[in-house]
């Protein structure tokens, strides 16, 4: 098992890397302004599954193969900057008033509850994606995770998923408080029209910036 103090070290290095802005965070404040506080949430949730995935890719020895490969890695890259600006040209044609139905005004029939928890899926899932769409997350699970375990206290595997585990609830905690943060503030874009049809410049240019810094970043980390 995990000593006490490495867990207890590696919970903190986790808690101050989910207090640096960054991709993710960015992520949070968009979705919890445009949909609240429901999305956000299921967003939040995606976020976490998608480091539990990236974890247990280290874990097994997947990441080692992203890192080694050239090819891999680029298509990677690829990929998760295609999708990010795939969102963010999205958010730049969908009207924004699609999304300024309250929440607590919503009908309570059962086709709509069924079409919340269809599009709190849908959230999850994207959730999952965006944490997917950098690979240099991937190799950070790669290059973070072994600094706290031991081959002294049993299988460092096993150890690197259950470290894994912890910093997906970490981080799923962080992200659900910036998602509710945020989706504090979307009332009172909702009721100035002008600032809520704003919002879809500064979101569709959120998701492109996402993108750019995908590509910028992953590429140093590859060159580092």
């Amino acid at each position: 098992m995990i000593p006490v103090d490495a867990l207890l070290a590696f919970v903190a290095t986790t808690c101050g890397f989910m207090l640096i802005p960054g991709p993710a965070m960015l992520y949070m404040a968009t979705v919890g302004v445009e949909r609240g506080r429901h999305a956000g949430v299921a967003a939040a949730s995606g976020l976490a599954l998608g480091c539990l995935f990236l974890a247990t890719a280290a874990a097994v020895g997947l990441t080692a193969v992203l890192a080694a490969s050239e090819t891999l890695f680029m298509v990677f890259k690829i990929c998760g900057v295609a999708y990010l600006a795939y969102l963010g040209i999205r958010r730049l044609l969908t009207p924004m008033a699609a999304l300024a139905v309250d929440e607590r005004s919503s009908a309570r029939s059962v086709d709509a509850s069924e079409k919340a928890t269809i599009g709190r899926f849908n959230e999850m899932g994207r959730g999952v994606l965006v944490s997917l769409s950098n690979p240099k997350d991937a190799l950070f699970f790669f290059a973070f995770l072994p600094q706290f375990t031991s081959s002294a206290h049993g299988n460092v595997q096993l150890q690197m998923v259950v470290l894994g585990c912890v910093f997906a609830f970490i981080a799923l905690v962080f992200d659900s408080c910036y998602g509710l943060l945020a989706s504090r503030l979307r009332r009172l874009f909702v009721a100035r029209p002008r600032v809520w049809r704003s919002q879809r410049w500064v979101s569709g240019a959120t998701y492109l910036f996402m993108a750019a810094l995908a590509a910028i970043s992953s590429s140093r980390a590859r060159a580092a």
